[in-house]
C-alpha cells in the first residue's frame, strides 16, 4: 500500500478560485512508486499479439447502419448479416467499422484503434457521440442510433498516437487527455461548433478552442459537475493524483492545486457528497481507484485536501475503476488483473461491492464472479448520472433511465448489465450482456467502455473494430 502525509500539498498557497496559479517546483513530477508502467507493458504486449495477428486494427468487421428497425436479440443471438454477436436481453440499432470512423481529414489505417468513449446533447437534442481514437478523437452524430455518422475529428496534440485516451464534458465543452503523450496536456472543445462546423459528406479536423498545458501527458480526468472543478489523474504532475482545475469558466481552465499524499490515481469520481455520512454533507468528495487501494478524499479546501479514507483488499492486483449507486451508500469497484494473475476463481472477471455508508470506514460487502473468463475495465450507473448531471448534460431530475442497473464493459465478454437492486447488501447479478467481440479469455481485447445516452441509448466502444449503438430492454422505468 502507498503510504504519505494524510494532507496533500498545494503547492502556492491558499488562492481564490480564479487567481493564476501554475503546475511548478515540487508540483512537476509523477508518482515514482506507480505501478502503471508495468500494466502498460502488459497490455501492449498483448495488443502486439492482436495486431499480429490481424485483430488490431481489424479492417475486416462489416458495417451495419440504416437500418429501418433494430437488430433484435433472439435465441441468445443478435444476427448482423453473416456475423452473429451473442447477447441477452439488449438489441443492436448499428454498428460503425474503422472505415466509417476514418472519413475525411481523418486517415486510415494504423490511427484507428478506439478507447474511451463518452456523449453530449446538445440544447436542439442533438446526440453527440465522442469516440478516443489512436492519435485523434471522432465526433459522431448518433441522434438517428440506427445511421450514426461521422461529422468531425480533433487530433491529439502533435498527432501523438497514444493508446490511452479520456474525455469527459462540462457545459457543452469536451476536456481529453491522452496518456504517454508529452505534449497533450488537456485539450478543450466547445461542442457548440459541430452544429456549424461538422460535416458529415467530409468530417474535418478542427482543432481545439483551448489547450490547457499546466501538465502532459495523463491516464485519465474526473468532472464534478456541480462544483466545476476537473480532477487530472495519473498525469506526470501532483505525483499522479490529483490535479485540480477550476472550469467554472470552461473555456479557461485553471489550476488550482494538487492532492497528492495518496500517490497515483489510475480513475477517479468525484461529487458533492449528499449520501449518509452527515459529516460530510455538502462536501465535496472525490473516490480515488489508487492502484492498490480505494482511497477517498475531501477535496472541499483546494488548499487542505485531506484523505479520509485508505484501504486495500484481499485479492487485489490493480483497483481500476468504479462507481456510486443513486444513493451514495454502495460503490462498484473493478480490477483490472485480478484475473490475469489467478486471484479470481478460474481466472473470472470479479466485481466488488463496497459499503461506503460511513465514509471514514468503507468496507467490502460482497464479489460477483461473473460467469466468463474476462478482464473488467470501465463501469457506469447512467441512472444517476443523468438524474445528478454527472456526465456533463443537465441534470435530469425526472429521467426515465432506471437506477436498477450498472453498466460494465469487461472487454473480450463484452458490455455486462448487472441489476444492483440488491447491492446494498453485497449482492449483484447479470440481467443482461451484449458481447461485441469473437475474442475470449483474459485478454485486453474487446469492449473498453460505454455511455448511455438520456434516451436510454447504449454506445459502447471495441478497441480493435469500432463503436455499436445498443438498446438495453430494461433500461427505462416501468
Amino acid at each position: 500500500m502507498k503510504t504519505g502525509a494524510i494532507v496533500a500539498t498545494l503547492l502556492v498557497g491558499a488562492v481564490t478560485a480564479k487567481e493564476q496559479m501554475h503546475c511548478t517546483g515540487s508540483c512537476i513530477g509523477g508518482d515514482p512508486n506507480s505501478i502503471m508502467a508495468q500494466t502498460k507493458a502488459v497490455k501492449e504486449a498483448d495488443w502486439a499479439i492482436a495486431a499480429a495477428e490481424g485483430r488490431l486494427p481489424n479492417l475486416n468487421s462489416t458495417s451495419v447502419r440504416g437500418l429501418k428497425s433494430k437488430l433484435t436479440c433472439a435465441n441468445g443471438q443478435v444476427q448482423a448479416g453473416s456475423t452473429s454477436y451473442a447477447c441477452d436481453n439488449v438489441d443492436m440499432y448499428s454498428f460503425m467499422n474503422l472505415a466509417d470512423l476514418s472519413t475525411g481529414d481523418l486517415p486510415a489505417a494504423g490511427f484507428t484503434r478506439t478507447s474511451d468513449i463518452w456523449g453530449w446533447t446538445s440544447s436542439s437534442g442533438t446526440d453527440i457521440t465522442i469516440l478516443c481514437m489512436g492519435n485523434a478523437v471522432t465526433f459522431i452524430d448518433s441522434t438517428n442510433p440506427s445511421m450514426p455518422v461521422h461529422v468531425a475529428s480533433m487530433f491529439s496534440e502533435q498527432e501523438r498516437a497514444a493508446s490511452w485516451c479520456d474525455v469527459k464534458v462540462h457545459k457543452d465543452v469536451a476536456y481529453v487527455v491522452k496518456d504517454s503523450a508529452p505534449a497533450q496536456g488537456i485539450q478543450v472543445f466547445d461542442l457548440n461548433r459541430l452544429a456549424t462546423e461538422g460535416n458529415a459528406e467530409y468530417p474535418p479536423a478542427l482543432e481545439p478552442d483551448v489547450k490547457y498545458q499546466e501538465h502532459g501527458s495523463s491516464h485519465n480526468l474526473a468532472i464534478d459537475n456541480e462544483s466545476e472543478f476537473l480532477y487530472s489523474v495519473g498525469s506526470n504532475t501532483c505525483r499522479g493524483g490529483l490535479h485540480m482545475v477550476d472550469i467554472s469558466e470552461p473555456l479557461n481552465p485553471t489550476f488550482v492545486g494538487c492532492g497528492d499524499s495518496d500517490g497515483y490515481i489510475h480513475d477517479a469520481q468525484c461529487v458533492v457528497y449528499t449520501g449518509p455520512d452527515a459529516r460530510y454533507t455538502g462536501k465535496q468528495i472525490c473516490f480515488g481507484f489508487n492502484e492498490n487501494t480505494l482511497t477517498i478524499y475531501d477535496v472541499t479546501d483546494k488548499a487542505n485536501v485531506q484523505v479520509i479514507f485508505l484501504l486495500g483488499y484481499a485479492g487485489s492486483a490493480y483497483t481500476h475503476q468504479g462507481w456510486l449507486n443513486a444513493d451514495m451508500t454502495s460503490l462498484l469497484l473493478n480490477d483490472e488483473l485480478d484475473e490475469q494473475r489467478g486471484n479470481t476463481d478460474g481466472g473470472r472477471t470479479r466485481t466488488y461491492v463496497w459499503d461506503i455508508t460511513d465514509l471514514e470506514d468503507a468496507f467490502e460487502t460482497g464479489r460477483f464472479d461473473h460467469p466468463e473468463v474476462s478482464i473488467d475495465h470501465n463501469l457506469y450507473m447512467w441512472g444517476p448520472i443523468h438524474r445528478n448531471g454527472w456526465g456533463g448534460n443537465p441534470a435530469i431530475p425526472d429521467t426515465d433511465i432506471s437506477d436498477d442497473y450498472a453498466y460494465l464493459s469487461n472487454y473480450c465478454s463484452g458490455v455486462r448489465v448487472m441489476d444492483i437492486t440488491q447491492m446494498e447488501s453485497g449482492s449483484i447479478s447479470q440481467a443482461g450482456f451484449f458481447d461485441t467481440d469473437a475474442c475470449s479469455g483474459a485478454t485486453f481485447s474487446g469492449t473498453w467502455s460505454n455511455y448511455m445516452f438520456p434516451n436510454g441509448v447504449l454506445a459502447a466502444a471495441n478497441i480493435g473494430d469500432g463503436v455499436f449503438f445498443l438498446d438495453f430492454a430494461q433500461t427505462k422505468k416501468n
